[in-house]
């Protein structure tokens, strides 16, 4: 038969064959309508962190396009099929579902993307807390990355082809990713060492208080009850803010001591742990000699070994330190940071638990929750009573640290005593009365003992209740710390300048007699001097020595001296010499530098001698050190100057170059305040 003739035999036959196949495609089957709904589902997945961020403020409609970028760079992967692709996809899946997760739950906390706080706690004893007192959380983020994970398993294999679009796609889903943007956000701001610190002029009006002669020799030391309230910022007791003063007990106590009104929450102390390190030890948290200040977010050690802190100087006046915390000492390094810093004996909610019975609640969330996270503040301060009588029965002075936690976001916590009110502004009114309490019963049985409290940070951004926020974010710039302190040597009054936690530590150990630490570190006793913090034209130009990135000399650079007092500009990065701990009160402060120009070692010589006796040996051991190397800095030592200078009286000198050859410049620092550094010696 001729083809021709065949193939019009055979057309209604392939015609009919033809329509059943068709007609088979436009009825779709059960595994295309899986197909379809695992796709729709897998998209709404990765579209469900941006919803929620979102919903908690974050505005970043580039996340929704990145992800739904991801979502299609992961199917297309899946579809084109092979080992590779798979694990391609797989790899791709994960990290970006676990990024956008984390920082769902950065905004769902604490109303922010990435920043040192969120990274802070990041460690195992604090996941391993959150896992209980966020238990809800916690499994939601789970089951999220589990579902997310195992989506993609189910899509079968498509001969589509793609090729580098996928690539396109997928570079572009990352490079819009709100993870990526928030991260590399938080990366720059510490690699440019960005401050978030709210900057007033110097005051013109310098407020003071007459201090009694230092008697310490001749009296017994005086005990110190130092209160971290969590978060009870002075800002509760406006009335033109919350319509009423909700610490009426406190602000009524108040006008028995001494008030500092103008307390200002800066950088690094905007979390608990990060608030008592700054508080203890005069310098930020987030600041260490041994890591590059791009790692900081990443290497956030609260244990500061090499800074001298409060509980440091305390023992080794003969001082027996104590701290109690109503939350668990492995808590975001609260436990590690005063261990290493002279407080033998800690008491965390473990240890507390046991010995309060049914005074205590252990609660998270609504009032009958068990779980283990912390101690109300009622039952903190019945044991603390109880522990202040056992050490004022002790030869030895005594500090006691108590944190408190009633006042924590999202709704606080009020103590059961308090009735059944709940919410935030409940647990503040609770926690007026509660600490009010206990303030007034220290001050009636241990009279000779100063009590403090400070409020450790301000109310976070996020993670409490809108109503707050709401009231607080008109008045941002006029929000303050609560610092008040009462004792047998404190006069009652106001203290007006403006001050930092980086001054409560060398301002308590003023009113304690120890003048040696009224400056140190980035603080200085509020009693006497202004706040470094407020001394420069502004705080962004601070450096803490500790955290000083690498710097560039070379000869011919110039080197700038404040002529204020010990404040060097090296290279353009501005160093407040204080050396690590030690305050510079007679003292040497030196940056080595290196061949290549870059900080070799950070070191300061203190005089151990007695105030009234100039002694020689701060400057024997920096002239035993120094022979040979390039140095750069300054000296408040008296011996040294005299010695240096040829008689000449200067209260502070500097120094530039390599020591003992003749290039190096050493000059009183009101006679030169800028110097080039000088060639190598020949």
């Amino acid at each position: 038969m001729p083809k021709t003739v065949s193939k019009l035999f055979n057309r209604p036959q392939i015609q009919k064959s033809q329509g059943r196949k068709w007609k088979g495609l436009n009825q779709p089957s059960a595994r295309s309508i899986r197909g379809l709904s695992v796709r729709v589902l897998f998209f709404c997945l990765h579209l469900m962190p941006a919803a929620f961020a979102w919903s908690a403020g974050s505005r970043q409609a580039l996340w929704f396009v990145s992800a739904v970028l991801i979502a299609t760079a992961v199917i297309w992967l899946c579809e084109a099929g092979g080992a590779v692709r798979r694990l391609m996809a797989i790899a791709l899946n994960l990290s970006v579902a676990c990024a956008n997760a984390l920082l769902a739950v950065s905004y769902m906390i604490q109303g922010v993307g990435f920043n040192i706080e969120f990274f802070a706690h990041a460690n195992m004893d604090t996941l391993a807390i959150a896992s209980v007192a966020l238990r809800p959380l916690l499994l939601v983020f789970l089951a999220y990355l589990l579902l997310t994970a195992a989506l993609p398993m189910l899509i079968g294999r498509r001969s589509l082809r793609r090729g580098g679009i996928i690539g396109v796609v997928t570079v572009g889903g990352v490079l819009l990713n709100g993870p990526v943007w928030s991260f590399g956000w938080h990366i720059a701001s510490n690699a440019l060492d960005a401050q978030s610190a709210l900057w007033v002029p110097k005051p013109d009006k310098v407020a003071r208080v007459s201090l009694p002669a230092n008697t310490n020799a001749a009296r017994e030391p005086y005990g110190l009850v130092l209160i971290f309230a969590e978060s009870l910022e002075a800002s509760y007791a406006r009335p033109e803010i919350f319509g009423e003063d909700l610490t009426e007990h406190l602000s009524g106590l108040s006008t028995q001591g001494l008030q500092f009104t103008d307390m200002h929450q800066v950088s690094y102390t905007s979390w608990t742990t990060g608030a008592l390190v700054a508080a203890q030890c005069g310098r930020p948290m987030g600041a260490d000699d041994q890591r590059h200040s791009m790692l900081r977010p990443f290497a956030l050690d609260a244990r500061l070994e090499n800074t001298t802190c409060m509980g440091d100087v305390l023992l080794r006046h003969g001082y027996h330190p104590v701290l109690m915390a109503g939350t668990s000492l492995d808590f975001a390094g609260i436990g590690d940071f005063h261990a290493a810093h002279g407080f033998g004996e800690r008491l965390g909610f473990d240890a507390l638990m046991a010995k309060a019975g049914p005074l205590a609640m252990r609660k998270w969330g609504k009032r009958g929750e068990h779980d283990n996270w912390l101690l109300e503040d009622d039952a903190l301060f019945v044991l603390a009573r109880n522990k202040l009588e056992d050490l004022a029965a002790q030869p030895r002075p005594f500090v006691l640290v108590l944190t408190t936690m009633d006042t924590h976001g999202p709704t606080g916590f009020p103590s059961v005593r308090c009735g059944s009110s709940q919410g935030l502004i409940a647990a503040v009114r609770c926690a007026d009365r509660v600490i009010s309490e206990f303030i007034e019963d220290v001050r009636i049985r241990h009279p000779n003992t100063i009590v403090a409290l400070f409020s450790d940070h301000l109310v976070g951004p996020g993670g409490v209740e809108s109503e707050v926020m709401e009231k607080l974010a008109p008045h941002a710039d006029e929000r303050r710390l609560r610092f008040t302190v009462w004792g047998p040597n404190v006069a009652p009054g106001v203290i007006d300048r403006p001050g930092t936690h980086f001054d409560l530590m060398p301002t308590l150990m003023d009113l304690l007699g120890l003048d040696a630490w009224t400056e140190h570190n980035l603080g200085a006793s509020l009693l006497r001097h202004d706040s470094p913090w407020f001394s420069l034209a502004s705080p962004l130009s601070l450096r803490v020595v500790q955290g000083l990135a690498g710097v560039r000399l070379r000869p011919g650079d110039a080197v700038a001296f404040a002529p204020q007092g010990p404040l060097m500009e090296v290279d353009g990065h501005r160093v407040l010499a204080t050396g690590k701990g030690l305050s510079l009160r007679d003292a040497i402060f030196a940056l080595e530098i290196d061949a290549e120009g870059e900080v070799a070692s950070v070191r300061a010589f203190p005089d151990q001698a007695p105030a009234s006796v100039p002694s020689n040996g701060a400057a024997a051991a920096f002239t035993r050190w120094a022979v040979g190397r390039r140095i750069v800095g300054v000296s408040t030592n008296r011996a040294f100057n005299l010695e240096a200078l040829d008689g000449e009286p200067a209260e502070t000198s500097f120094f530039v170059g390599e020591f003992g050859a003749e290039n190096f410049v050493l000059a009183p620092l009101h006679a030169r305040r800028t110097v080039a550094w000088p060639g190598a010696a020949k």
